[in-house]
């Protein structure tokens, strides 16, 4: 990546360090799987943001 700005890289690095990991591949296929299961017969146009807190913070 070019061209980014190191005010956004300081703000951004703020809240990396409270999540406490990376999700791993089994965590997503939950997600997957929820969603093609019956328990999932009202969620309908969302997007379901898989990311383990990442995006918590912005």
């Amino acid at each position: 990546m070019t061209n980014m700005s190191d005010y956004g890289l300081s703000r951004a690095g703020l809240t990396h360090g409270l999540s406490p990991r990376s999700t791993n591949p089994d965590e997503i296929g939950h997600v997957a799987v929820y969603l093609a299961s019956e328990d999932s017969i009202f969620v309908n146009e969302t997007v379901i943001v898989a990311v383990g807190g990442w995006i918590a913070g912005f």
